[in-house]
């Protein structure tokens, strides 16, 4: 069994009671514009996406935490940790490359490898191959619907993306005094 441990978070952090204010705005917005009409059909609305999304995110949410309990922590440091270097950052550019999943996986994925070790540089290079490389998503979307030529020239000039970035984001951890570097928990 794994030696992680569950940190717990605030019930509301700054993100959370941003998105409460926010809501709080737009909805008294949408009172003042259109009446009290408007927050029904926005209720409505929000009930029938909460369907849809609610499992999806909480069996992301399982399956990142899960990862935690399956893999060790030494195993994800010594690939993707500070120590990896630019071997982590490769790897977890191809990693990211090859992730078919949308953010409801991506995303627990990356906090529960933050969790397990893993550095800011290497979290970093596997989001953003996952946003602009997606080889699955060059498959399945691209070259159907924009051709060879521009599916091809797309890919091939993203793949240097996420390595700049992981690269980028390891060095300004170290350097840039006041950057967070402790958001994934440990």
């Amino acid at each position: 069994m794994s030696s992680n441990k569950a940190k717990k978070a605030p019930v509301l952090d700054g993100a959370l009671a941003f998105l409460l204010g926010l809501a709080v705005v737009t909805g008294a917005l949408a009172v003042w514009l259109n009446g009290l009409e408007a927050i029904q059909i926005a209720i409505e609305i929000v009930l029938s996406d909460l369907i849809l999304i609610v499992p999806m995110i909480a069996l992301g949410v399982v399956v990142g935490t899960l990862f935690t309990v399956i893999v060790p922590r030494k195993i994800v440091s010594r690939y993707l940790g500070r120590q990896a270097g630019a071997r982590g950052i490769w790897l977890a550019t191809i990693i990211g490359t090859l992730m078919p999943a949308g953010p409801f996986a991506s995303f627990p994925l990356v906090l529960a490898l933050g969790r397990s070790g893993a550095s800011i540089g290497p979290l970093i290079a596997f989001l953003t191959a996952w946003a602009t490389v997606g080889l699955n998503r060059l498959i399945i979307w691209e070259l159907p619907f924009m051709g060879a030529e521009f599916s091809l020239l797309r890919f091939l000039t993203s793949l240097p993306l996420p390595i700049i970035a992981g690269f980028v984001a390891e060095r300004l951890s170290r350097n840039v005094s006041g950057l967070r570097t402790d958001w994934h928990g440990s």
